[in-house]
């Protein structure tokens, strides 16, 4: 079909009933004798054509629609309009899908694939139900669809990897479950991931995934990697900033995928990694352009950062790093531990961060987040500093210095990066090198300092 999705797509987050539960309804050892002519047709404002102008999707050569499990070929005579007729024995109640693939005998009667092929045609689930005497199916997108726009390369095959971030189910089962899933089996569950493999030579960037909803936005990870780079990829994710932005959502930590709804990941989204040691590290700070390798400066929970001045000696808009500035202090001008007290279980549960208040995550989304105190501690041994620099196994970290107030201190001569730990109330963990130094150290939470993100 010109517009439509057609094919298979992952176990993205479904809950379904349990296969004692199969359609009662309509299967084929129901079946009378007659013949019964269905028209079949798309309802109103689904989401089918990539320019989401709602335009009437027609049908193409071989596209297939199930009704109750059985494939049934849409006729050639209706190549290019917008309804097709299908006639059947079926005499019951229906449960039509299209594509035929994405059929399943369990409810909700669909069903994404690990491997997708990333056409937009193959990205849409679409059902009705049927009830028996109507002759009328008119389809229903049931998945989101994900518009990647992925940096592809013409001399590499590149694989996007689509993960949902929490843990929902095993591959392959299902589980009933009216407020979520089940936790029975949970020790053998697994992350859903959906695979799209772009062959080399490709020029097409617009690549699309069919996820069902459900899943929340925020739990969502995307990563690029290429044949040939060993270590090397591109990393991106829903950030809560840019659902806030452009979305208009106030809570995007709970906000799950919505069907026949289309979202977008462009190539802001994606961030090189370097794999150390099992970790991805990213080759940049937040907020880091070619032009500005030092990126932006955050109090300690802080996740808007602010910038230097283009001196290299403040900060624009005269922005000062002090406790009346600082997350967490109620505003005060000095410490005001009685008040942190009152939300460090919140804030810090575990004495780290809370992704809300993490300044890798809500920038950057997916699996990114600001580094643990032990995770800068091989950092000492395995790295050295240079020009000021510092470089651990290929991840260069600038020396971007300090926000002090309102001066920045020290920029090109050492740098300081948050981790996400705490210290005690009023400080916290960063990996600090200068002078061929390297250690971490305690600074009180309301200096500005840089943040380098990481990842499993």
């Amino acid at each position: 079909m010109t517009y439509v999705v057609a094919a298979a797509a992952v176990a993205m987050a479904l809950v379904s009933c349990s296969k004692d539960k199969l359609i009662e309804k309509g299967t084929r050892n129901e079946q009378t004798s007659g013949v019964r002519t269905l028209t079949v047709s798309f309802a109103q404002g689904t989401k089918t054509n990539i320019s989401n102008d709602m335009q009437t999707p027609v049908w193409a050569e071989g596209d297939q629609i199930s009704l109750n499990g059985t494939p049934y070929v849409v006729p050639a005579e209706a190549k290019g309009k917008s309804t097709c007729k299908i006639t059947t024995d079926i005499q019951g109640d229906i449960v039509a899908v299209y594509p035929a693939s994405a059929w399943t005998a369990e409810e909700p009667h669909y069903k994404v694939e690990s491997t997708q092929d990333g056409s937009f045609s193959n990205a849409n689930i679409c059902i009705d139900t049927v009830k028996a005497g109507d002759t009328k199916i008119e389809f229903k997108n049931k998945t989101a669809l994900f518009h990647v726009v992925v940096p592809t390369n013409t001399e590499k095959k590149t694989t996007l990897t689509v993960t949902s971030l929490k843990t929902i189910g095993i591959i392959g089962q299902r589980w009933e479950s009216a407020a979520g899933i089940n936790t029975e089996g949970a020790n053998d569950a697994a992350k859903a991931v959906i695979t799209v493999e772009i062959p080399a030579n490709t020029s097409e960037q617009n690549f699309y995934i069919s996820v069902l909803p459900g899943v929340k936005l925020t739990d969502l990870n995307f990563d690029i990697t290429r044949d040939g780079e060993t270590g090397k990829g591109e990393q991106g994710g829903f950030s809560a900033n840019y659902l806030k932005k452009e979305k208009n959502i106030s809570d995007p930590y709970s906000c799950a995928v919505v069907e026949n709804t289309i979202y977008t990941v462009d190539p802001s989204f994606f961030h090189e990694y370097l794999v150390v040691d099992g970790t991805k590290w990213a080759t940049m700070n937040v907020g880091a352009t070619e032009t500005n390798p030092n990126g932006l400066y955050f109090a300690w929970g802080e996740t808007t950062g602010h910038e230097a001045n283009d001196a290299k000696t403040g900060f624009k808009e005269g922005y000062s790093f002090s406790w009346s500035n600082a997350p967490f202090n109620n505003k005060q001008s000095s410490y005001d531990g009685n008040y942190f007290d009152d939300v460090r279980f919140t804030v810090c549960p575990d004495g780290v961060l809370a992704l809300a208040y993490d300044a890798a995550f809500v920038n950057w989304g997916g699996a990114w987040r600001m580094p643990d105190r032990g995770e800068f501690n091989s950092f000492f041994s395995g790295g050295s500093p240079s020009g000021g620099n510092f470089t651990y196994k290929g991840v260069t970290f600038p020396a971007a210095g300090y926000g002090d107030g309102a001066e920045l201190k020290k920029a090109g001569e050492g740098g300081y990066y948050w981790s996400s730990s705490l210290d005690e109330d009023s400080s916290a963990f960063n990996l600090n090198f200068y002078n061929n130094y390297v250690d971490t150290d305690t600074p009180t939470r309301n200096t500005g300092r840089s943040v380098r993100p990481l990842s499993e």
